[in-house]
């Protein structure tokens, strides 16, 4: 399966949708479409740019 991620920064109204408070930073998160859910599915967060292109280097994960 070939999921594409994204890393970027998320509005407030946003992450509350997905339940998350604003922790500032970059998240990784994948969009979601299937029949009980869709929109976006938040991964993870880090706090800056370079925590974030790690984070994506260790997992192997090239963001789209």
């Amino acid at each position: 399966m070939n999921t594409q991620v994204y890393m970027s920064e998320l509005s407030k109204d946003t992450l509350r949708e997905n339940g998350l408070s604003d922790a500032g930073g970059l998240y990784l998160y994948e969009e979601v479409h299937d029949a009980s859910e869709s929109g976006i599915r938040v991964l993870a967060s880090v706090p800056d740019l370079g925590a974030a292109q790690r984070l994506l280097d260790v997992l192997g994960i090239e963001a789209a």
